[in-house]
């Protein structure tokens, strides 16, 4: 049953929900809603990219429901060649968008997190997730390879474990997603929201110009060899030094300066 819009979109104290909704119990994307779902996802984010006061992204499902069960199975086997090509290239998408965000995108992950739904979690910089949350890539099971940002995988399990994933496409739980490396944080359902509101305490807490600043440092480090990633941090340490927002900080924190203001301007 539809769960309303297929994304939904929440502001508060420069914190953007984005909810996945889609049409299950496990929340899969089917149908024409898939390419709803993907398209929606990918207008809020150029819009969300455009907000200088936004501090921090969260993707997730509803609430008490699964956070992405990947693609209805029944509809993908009416696809043919060019609308597999116009699917997967959509779900790229949406994926490079969470990737190419000015701040930090956390993965809220609740129930069932299988597929394309794996692929728009590894594209967040962090992900927590339910200890009765389900993770795979189950693709080679019904005839398919994982593709797209299924790439990003070996860079947060390793090769090993990432080849046992899409070789087998069998499930794993939450406790060995978290021993593996997937998933930073692991919490009772009950007690997810508490982790992420901590966790977005230190982000909010941090000053915004140096998130944004990490963030992209973080993405030029994962695309290049190492020594451009140092020398691309070479000129960020010294750029954040063009205005004063630095040493303010650094003279609060000694205690010898008045406690810095965080504005919007300083994004």
């Amino acid at each position: 049953m539809s769960r309303g819009a297929p994304v939904d979109v929440r502001h508060d104290g420069g914190i953007a929900t984005l909810t996945l909704n889609g049409d299950k119990s496990v929340n899969v994307m089917g149908s024409a809603l898939v390419r709803a779902l993907v398209r929606a996802l990918v207008r809020a984010l150029e819009a969300l990219r455009q907000d200088a006061g936004l501090r921090l992204v969260v993707l997730s499902g509803p609430h008490g429901g699964s956070f992405q069960g990947g693609v209805d199975i029944a509809e993908m086997a009416r696809f043919d060649a060019d609308s597999a090509r116009e699917f997967i290239t959509l779900l790229h998408q949406a994926c490079h968008g969470l990737r190419t965000l000015p701040v930090p995108c956390i993965a809220r992950i609740e129930g069932y997190c299988l597929g394309g739904g794996m692929e728009l979690a590894a594209a967040c910089d962090l992900r927590i997730g339910a200890e009765d949350s389900r993770y795979g890539m189950p693709e080679v099971q019904v005839g398919l390879p994982s593709v797209i940002e299924a790439r990003l995988l070996p860079t947060l399990i390793g090769w090993g474990k990432t080849r046992e994933l899409l070789y087998r496409g069998h499930l794993v739980d939450a406790q060995e997603a978290y021993r593996i490396g997937f998933l930073q944080g692991l919490a009772p359902a009950n007690e997810l929201d508490a982790m992420l509101q901590l966790w977005a305490e230190d982000i909010l807490r941090a000053d915004p110009a140096a998130i944004r600043s990490q963030k992209r440092l973080i993405e030029t480090w994962l695309e290049t060899a190492p020594a451009v990633g140092i020398q691309a941090s070479i000129d960020a340490f010294g750029a954040t030094f063009h205005t004063r927002t630095a040493n303010e900080r650094l003279a609060a924190f000694l205690g010898r300066g008045r406690k810095p203001a965080t504005t919007d301007s300083d994004a």
